[in-house]
């Protein structure tokens, strides 16, 4: 089976799956040679028939070949100016006198600068956060220990207080006046 016109053939048949391998041609290879030439014949065959049943199109082909005649025609009688040579070595000349080589040196060089102060400001940076990060922890920790510290001294100082409660009221109820 052919694979033309759908897309071109690449050599693969089944006994020559890799054409890396150098082998002598098969029969099956003989054969989809045969089927592919026979896909191109039929191919060019049926353009031929086209061209038959599309009367207008020798008009339009006689059509094109004349307006391509006109245009070499146009195209041989052009002739470019005597000084072209001189002007474009003059424009060349001004453009070396442009060189501007020096200045994008200069700017590669303060990008390549820009680059280097921002990689050193993004690691200033990523090391002042680190600090504040930690500084934080730091400050976090210590209000957590105040606040245990309080909070212990509270409930030490509510029990004292709560035994004073229980003396006072031991003494209110028994009052030994003795």
């Amino acid at each position: 089976m052919a694979s033309f016109p759908e897309k071109v053939w690449d050599g693969i048949t089944a006994a020559r799956p890799d054409l890396r391998v150098t082998q002598p041609p098969t029969y099956g290879d003989w054969l989809a040679m045969l089927a592919e030439l026979q896909a191109i014949q039929r191919y060019i065959l049926s353009l031929s028939d086209n061209m038959a049943t599309m009367p207008n199109i020798k008009e339009t082909i006689e059509d094109m070949v004349l307006r391509i005649e006109d245009l070499n025609k146009e195209l041989s009688e052009l002739d470019p100016p005597a000084d072209l040579h001189k002007e474009m070595a003059e424009v060349r000349k001004e453009l070396d006198d442009l060189d501007i080589r020096h200045e994008h040196t200069q700017l590669k060089n303060g990008v390549k600068r820009l680059f280097l102060r921002t990689k050193v400001l993004e690691t200033s940076y990523k090391d002042f956060k680190a600090e504040v990060q930690r500084q934080l922890q730091i400050l976090t920790n210590n209000v957590h220990n105040q606040f245990t510290k309080v909070a212990r001294s509270m409930v030490k100082r509510q029990d004292e207080l709560q035994e004073q409660i229980r003396e006072l009221q031991d003494v209110l109820e028994r009052p030994d006046l003795d």
